[in-house]
């Protein structure tokens, strides 16, 4: 069982060495071969998510890839020595792995620029390098020649981001569907490398691309609130529509108060005349 776990491990460290998944598929037993599709599998799934949504995901990317270096970092820590004889070194070195995992995560995911200058630099590193050493010969020519290139490839990757972002993630998504598809049929042909990875490359840079400048332009056009901190007045040209006091004199001057009590109002100056009395005789009939 060692060694089909060794094999998956190093079919999954070589995600993008077809070739040599090729020519290692002959040499699996059974029991490798059995799960090997399942592998397969998950690999041909990231490869749709990189190739398809590589741009949108390439932070969490950076993300994952920070946990997994944190986590490494954590585990060296824990397995020099320091807590050697210490009470709770179990838990203190979960702890430590945990603390370093959550940094490398956040840094990674924050400073995700950094991340793609190195990416950049590594993968124009590694192609000169190897490139100018086989043809030229010369370990310090190549070395020389690769740094180079490695800078300028992680400068120009860090300017133009979006574009090398897309790119790169659907040529890495093509190439791991490959390598996926190769890994579920248990096939070893080579031709698939010169068909399927120019195929899903072209198509998930034409889907990232078409749909980011479409999210773009929708957000454009939706009108943004605009907020106003000094607000002039509702009417700030119309004439008061008061008129002077010179004009109408009499509205100038104040009403009398109208009493609201009774015993408020003026007397009355002409009183009413009182009751007479009625002097005159009855005539008899």
């Amino acid at each position: 069982m060692d060694g089909v776990g060794l094999g998956i491990f190093r079919i999954l460290i070589e995600l993008e060495g077809i070739r040599e998944l090729a020519n290692y598929i002959d040499g699996l037993d059974q029991a490798a071969k059995n799960i090997l599709p399942i592998v397969g599998a998950i690999v041909c799934a990231y490869g749709i998510l990189q190739c398809f949504l590589g741009y949108k995901l390439f932070k969490f990317w950076c993300g994952v890839v920070g946990l997994f270096i944190g986590i490494l970092i954590g585990e060296a820590v824990v397995t020099s020595g320091v807590l050697t004889n210490t009470p709770g070194a179990y838990l203190i070195g979960l702890l430590i792995i945990l603390f370093f995992a959550i940094i490398g995560a956040f840094v990674a995911y924050r400073a995700y620029l950094v991340g793609l200058f190195i990416y950049s630099f590594a993968a124009a590193f590694l192609i000169v390098f190897y490139l100018v050493e086989f043809f030229v010969g010369s370990p310090l020519a190549a070395l020389i020649t690769g740094i180079i290139a490695g800078i300028v490839m992680g400068v120009v990757a860090v300017i133009f981001k979006k574009f090398w972002i897309i790119i790169s993630t659907s040529v890495y998504g093509g190439i791991s569907i490959c390598t996926g598809m190769m890994m579920i049929m248990l096939t070893a042909e080579l031709g698939w490398l010169f068909i399927v990875p120019p195929v899903f490359a072209i198509a998930g840079f034409l889907v990232q691309y078409f749909t980011i400048n479409k999210a773009k332009k929708v957000n454009a056009s939706v009108p943004q609130p605009v907020y106003v901190t000094n607000a002039p007045s509702a009417y700030p040209e119309m004439p008061s529509q008061t008129p002077p006091p010179d004009m109408h004199p009499e509205a100038a001057q104040p009403h009398a108060p109208v009493p609201d009590h009774p015993a408020a109002a003026p007397p009355d100056t002409h009183p009413a005349p009182p009751a007479t009395e009625n002097t005159t005789p009855d005539v008899p009939s």
